[in-house]
């Protein structure tokens, strides 16, 4: 961690203005803005109980509002961490709501084994340590969450973007598809461990992920559909780049029996196709990045039905 760091508080709020906290974290990286509610208010004290800071925490509403399903607020804040700050509250104008002492040092976690295959990264550590309470004035302050620890596993890619690749484990001991991360390139894997308050990481080695092609699907119309003579059919498809993310449209082409028919969307009308099988495709081609992916699926236009000479006699 940085000398700069941040606290990230959440949990959930009742009705009732009961409050329940949930395992927050301690990062140099001060994450999303958030829309603070300025009713509420996250305040770092010292140990002599002196405000040191305050912010305006993020509450949204969820659930109905009955007896049995009441309304919850989900609570989200971040504080950041003055050097002697030893306790934060949450409060709701003048009321506090919830009090939570803050270790003097993070929990460490050391000697992790680190190990990587062409298809998996494996750690294995020992347990983490947290940092003890501090005095007999801690003590008068009973902490509301558990010091319980738990680890997360992320990857910072040579690009510096971060991405976390398991969180909350209670287990020392974890493994990772890589052909499950969504990203490719370089990257530096950090095991963290975190106390429901404060966290620590520590660098346990690297690994070069492969780039992998996008996936493309036709979701409309189903395999083996037979469709009217005539009737322009909605056809809807989708590519999805390795990391989750939709592919630019520009790239995507529709065909039928290798004939191209529409560029540019994922949502396109098909029509003027004659009665019989056919193979309806859907392709993105990236010529940047040398990616050529396609999918193809069987269709069958029905022949035209005398209702449908009739109506085109009607309509010229």
């Amino acid at each position: 961690m940085s000398d700069m760091t941040y606290l990230h508080v959440r949990g959930t709020l009742q009705e009732n203005m009961v409050y329940s906290p949930l395992p927050g974290y301690e990062s140099s990286r001060r994450g999303r803005a958030m829309e603070g509610d300025l009713s509420f208010h996250l305040i770092l004290l010292d140990s002599e109980d002196r405000p040191l800071l305050t912010v305006s925490p993020e509450v949204r509403p969820s659930g109905c509002s009955t007896t049995k399903d009441p309304v919850t607020f989900q609570i989200r804040g971040k504080i950041p961490l003055h050097p002697e700050g030893t306790v934060y509250e949450l409060r709701k104008d003048l009321a506090v709501l919830y009090r939570e002492d803050i270790p003097k040092a993070p929990p460490k976690v050391t000697g992790p084994v680190y190990r990587r295959t062409s298809s998996t990264i494996s750690l294995k550590w020992p347990a983490g340590e947290a940092y003890p309470a501090r005095t007999a004035a801690a003590a008068s302050r009973p902490r509301s969450s558990s010091r319980k620890l738990t680890y997360s596993i992320s990857a910072l890619m040579a690009s510096g973007r971060r991405i976390t690749l398991a969180s909350g484990l209670e287990q020392c001991a974890h493994s990772i598809k890589i052909a499950t991360m969504p990203v490719s390139g370089k990257a530096k894997i950090f095991l963290g461990v975190h106390d429901g308050v404060r966290s620590s990481e520590i660098e346990v080695g690297a690994v070069e992920v492969p780039f992998r092609p996008p996936t493309a699907h036709i979701l409309s119309p189903a395999p083996n559909s037979q469709l009217p003579f005539g009737h322009p059919v909605s056809v809807l498809g989708c590519c999805i780049a390795m990391d989750g993310q939709p592919c630019p449209p520009e790239n995507i082409s529709w065909s039928i029996d290798d004939e191209v028919f529409a560029t540019g969307s994922t949502v396109v009308a098909l029509d003027k196709a004659p009665p019989g099988d056919h193979r309806l495709t859907l392709s993105y081609k990236d010529t940047k990045n040398k990616v050529h992916v396609k999918i193809s699926t069987a269709i069958a236009i029905q022949k035209p039905t005398a209702e449908y000479f009739l109506w085109e006699k009607l309509t010229g």
